[in-house]
């Protein structure tokens, strides 16, 4: 980025940035070189979900008194609680959505019996749910081919697709929380918590905040969630 600036790439008045924390400390120093003269920054972050930069001290790239979005606009006031839970940070003042479905936690023998679940999962939310399959995302921490993801064969009866952003119809998005973050969806399922991943806070609250209107979250027996 910065050779392209060199090079006379058009130089913006306004630079906006989202996920923010994500960002490493070099890459503000790139994005500043394609400002004009007096250019304005809006960046946008919240610290808890900071899992690309975790282990590194960040701070914002300029000085300026943050200002507070207190009100949640994507989740409902159920969702956005067990997010903020798995989080372990403060709730927002205001939810757009008061009340909504309780999220569901369905608690797994081992992932064999997590693939049986997510499978009559799968069907009751297409058969009495009426939901089509784009309007489902199934997140876990591991990718989905990994070989030790056995929940994986839940998935059997469903065209899965890992485009994230503009699936085509009737495909179910599949993929990682990682890669989710900054997306939504209306309902999101969990799938693939084990005690590894419980141990990381930040990643069940990306994942759990991805979900508009329903949430399910399958973790095996013992993990501590929250």
């Amino acid at each position: 980025m910065l050779q392209a600036a060199e090079y006379g790439l058009t130089r913006f008045d306004t630079l906006i940035v989202d996920e923010a924390a994500d960002f490493a400390a070099t890459w503000w120093v790139a994005l500043e070189a394609l400002g004009q003269t007096g250019f304005s920054w809006y960046c946008f972050f919240d610290r808890r979900q900071s899992i690309f930069q975790a282990d590194s001290v960040w701070e914002p790239p300029f000085a300026a008194a943050p200002m507070l979005l207190d009100t949640n606009m994507r989740n409902t006031q159920a969702i956005g609680e067990l997010a903020a839970r798995f989080g372990q940070c403060s709730l927002p003042q205001i939810f757009r959505i008061s009340g909504g479905e309780p999220p569901v936690t369905l608690i797994c023998q081992n992932f064999a019996d997590m693939a049986e679940r997510l499978r009559q999962l799968l069907r009751r939310l297409q058969s009495k749910e009426l939901l089509t399959l784009d309007q489902i995302v199934v997140l876990s921490p591991y990718r989905y081919t990994n070989s030790q993801s056995d929940w994986s064969h839940g998935l059997a009866d469903c065209p899965v697709t890992t485009e994230m952003v503009a699936p085509a119809a009737g495909q179910l998005r599949v993929g990682t929380i990682q890669g989710f973050k900054g997306l939504e969806a209306d309902v999101v399922i969990l799938v693939g918590i084990d005690v590894r991943a419980a141990k990381h806070p930040e990643t069940l609250y990306v994942g759990a905040s991805r979900a508009r209107a329903i949430l399910y979250v399958l973790a095996l027996a013992g993990v501590a969630l929250g």
